[in-house]
């Protein structure tokens, strides 16, 4: 029995229907829900939420941009489903290395530290990078074992 535009209209849905429906992108759409996410767990006492995968494999360039939003609307780190969307070999030496500096510069009896780009590192800074460490070592993103700047 074939449906009238007044019936599909009257039908919920779901996905790309959804957004073609409402002519939006998904982005625009679950910026909302996403800030819920990150909003309850926070006024809960819960940890930062991980943020949902990045599925369009060949689209790095989205994947960093979309990391980035991320980071900055609250949430920790990405759910990867892809080797190549693991931090870099270069990432994690530059995390080692801040570590490292920020260690010797307390060691000499200095707190603050500032990065060659003249950037202040601050406990922000410090936390994401010992817990980008943290990842690595636990799940082998070990710049001596993938290679170089992959």
């Amino acid at each position: 029995m074939p449906c009238s535009n007044k019936d599909a209209a009257a039908r919920p849905a779901w996905g790309q229907e959804l957004f073609r429906r409402l002519a939006a992108g998904a982005d625009a759409l679950l910026d909302n829900a996403r800030a819920h996410c990150v909003i309850q767990a926070r006024a809960r006492g819960l940890p930062r939420p991980v943020q949902s995968i990045h599925a369009a494999l060949a689209d790095p360039a989205g994947l960093r941009r979309t990391t980035r939003a991320g980071r900055a609307a609250g949430f920790f780190g990405r759910t990867a489903v892809h080797p190549a969307q693991l931090p870099t070999p270069r990432e994690v030496r530059a995390a080692r290395e801040l570590v490292a500096r920020l260690r010797r510069s307390a060691d000499a009896g200095r707190g603050a530290l500032a990065t060659a780009d003249g950037d202040f590192v601050d406990a922000a800074v410090v936390r994401r990078a010992t817990s980008l460490l943290a990842l690595a070592d636990r799940f082998g993103t070990d710049p001596t074992l993938m290679g170089e700047d992959a």
